[in-house]
């Protein structure tokens, strides 16, 4: 244990060395981009980085150098919303608030989650998938959404579901969960958080998107793109025979809305939204692609460089070249752009 802790310190004084210097007296916390850093689970030692396209100066440790102690949790996913940032720390079972501007800690909810790993909001209203208790046989079972008054901080109910909860979006006063162990999504009315309708699709549904035409695109694990028209809520394309991740699927829509990112095996692959048939060769290929964005003409890839370190990231043209590249903390596995 003395062994884990004293390798969690290092790596925390190296990543702040990084964000500050010998010349500098601190992080800006000004950044257009944000990578979500999951950390080593053994270590849970999550992060998050930040980086200026003019300076190309990378900021490690963000959370940390704010607020003068380290975040301490696997970092699963972080929403940036109304000014704020909403992590969910997946072993510790909390979110966590933090300023948009500053990185200061604002608040942290801890009850009525149990493994929580993607949060969405609207209005004063937030939801937060959870995958439930695990099982000794590493199933998970009791899974359910925890709704939160954002104002306050504060659960205001459990919704229970079928089955583990993992992707959530929210489309016209609708929110669309997928359940990742099962072949279902369900539909909730917000006003109401009563389920309305479930999808069948494809086995393990995971990530969401919503295209151009008002249309969701689903990341099955199992190895297909489903389409579903949510005006009526029917499944209008299926393309199957997708090299897909496996597991915490990843995928990311440009602003135009029309082209698909999304991570299989160690690879990025990009598909059209009037593509009919799934992409046979990637875009770029990395050591351990664990996370991808896009940002205009740039497509961002987190590679995890085989759990064995910390992370890179590779920032690449739309063509698949690569334009430059920066070190940031364990297991790099989303973005936000500011």
């Amino acid at each position: 244990m003395k062994q884990i802790k004293l390798y969690a310190l290092l790596i925390f004084a190296s990543l702040f060395a990084v964000a500050c210097g010998d010349d500098d007296e601190g992080p800006s916390f000004s950044h257009d981009v944000v990578v979500i850093n999951e950390g080593n689970f053994s270590a849970a030692d999550g992060s998050i980085s930040g980086y200026n396209y003019e300076t190309e100066k990378v900021e490690n440790g963000l959370f940390e150098a704010a607020n003068d102690f380290e975040f301490g949790a696997i970092i699963q996913s972080v929403t940036k919303y109304n000014g704020k940032y909403y992590v969910v720390g997946n072993s510790t079972d909390e979110l966590v608030v933090v300023n948009g501007e500053d990185y200061l800690l604002e608040g942290t909810i801890t009850t009525d989650l149990a493994i929580p790993y993607k949060f969405v909001a609207v209005g004063n209203k937030g939801y937060i998938s959870n995958w439930g208790t695990q099982t000794p046989d590493y199933k998970y079972v009791d899974a359910f959404l925890t709704v939160v008054d954002l104002s306050s901080n504060t659960v205001t109910k459990k919704i229970d579901m079928p089955s583990k909860t993992q992707g959530l979006l929210i489309f016209e006063e609708k929110l669309y969960v997928t359940h990742s162990a099962s072949n279902t999504i369900s539909v909730l009315d917000i006003d109401t958080d009563k389920v309305v309708e479930t999808i069948e699709t494809e086995e393990r549904p995971d990530a969401m998107v919503l295209d151009k035409n008002n249309k969701i695109w689903v990341l099955c694990s199992s190895g297909a793109l489903v389409q579903i028209d949510p005006s009526t809520n029917k499944v209008i394309k299926t393309i199957k025979e997708i090299t897909a991740f496996g597991y915490n699927e990843k995928l990311v829509i440009n602003e135009a809305g029309d082209r698909l990112y999304f991570i299989g095996g160690n690879e990025i692959f990009t598909l059209g939204i009037d593509d009919t048939v799934a992409p046979e060769k990637g875009l770029v290929e990395v050591t351990t692609a664990y996370g991808v964005g896009i940002n205009g003409d740039k497509l961002f890839v987190g590679d995890a460089n085989a759990y064995s370190g910390p992370g890179t990231v590779y920032i690449y043209d739309l063509e698949g070249n690569e334009q430059s590249s920066f070190t940031t903390g364990f297991l790099p596995n989303g973005f936000i752009f500011n």
